[in-house]
């Protein structure tokens, strides 16, 4: 009994978080905060949560659990992620521009059609991503994991690629116009790839 009590309020709970993200985010940041500061490796969860087409422009997301979370189509502009678990989520048509991503954890996320230009990714998970047709021009994927990540297609003019992680990732037809990926990685792999490469974007790191 105690059990289906405990399940029970933990419905309840992320079923008033999620009323409270589509009504007031400001509130919900505040609460976000709260939380980091006082329950410490816990993670607040919101796993499946369905915030489909909701304006959470600016949200806090930090360190939440969004896993198999359904936020496709929202407005997220300026949203937080840093170290919150996206994984298998699906963001397609969602726009995330410049949100910031550091260490967010992608895994196998549904990133269609999603709008990332200028968002931060550095040492974000993106293994077998899905982020065909993804606007990712002026984005950070420093220290990226792209392993097995599908971007074809994918708009990644003047995005930062160093040290990205790109093995087995399919970048048919992408778009690297001034992109900055170092030498290893435009031999290795963008040689081989059916890809739209500008001249100036192998070299070193001018920053």
């Amino acid at each position: 009994m105690m059990l289906i009590d405990s399940y029970n309020e933990t419905i309840s709970i992320k079923h008033e978080l999620i009323e409270l993200l589509k009504k007031d985010v400001n509130k919900f940041n505040k609460f976000s905060k709260k939380c980091r500061e006082e329950l410490e490796d816990d993670r607040i969860d919101l796993r499946g949560a369905v915030l489909s087409g909701c304006d959470l422009k600016g949200v806090d997301f930090s360190f939440v659990d969004l896993r198999l979370a359904d936020l496709s189509k929202s407005d997220m502009k300026g949203a937080s992620f840093l170290l919150s678990d996206l994984s298998m989520a699906n963001l397609k048509g969602a726009s995330l521009y410049r949100a910031y991503l550091h260490g967010a954890n992608l895994y196998r996320a549904n990133l269609t059609r999603v709008n990332l230009q200028m968002a931060n990714l550095r040492c974000s998970d993106l293994i077998q991503a899905d982020l065909e047709y993804s606007l990712l021009g002026g984005a950070d994927l420093s220290g990226a994991d792209l392993s097995s990540a599908n971007l074809s297609r994918a708009d990644l003019r003047m995005a930062k690629l160093y040290e990205a992680e790109l093995s087995g990732a399919c970048m048919a037809q992408a778009n690297l116009k001034m992109a900055y990926i170092n030498e290893n990685q435009a031999v290795s792999i963008l040689k081989s790839m059916d890809v739209n490469v500008g001249a100036d974007n192998v070299g070193e790191n001018n920053e």
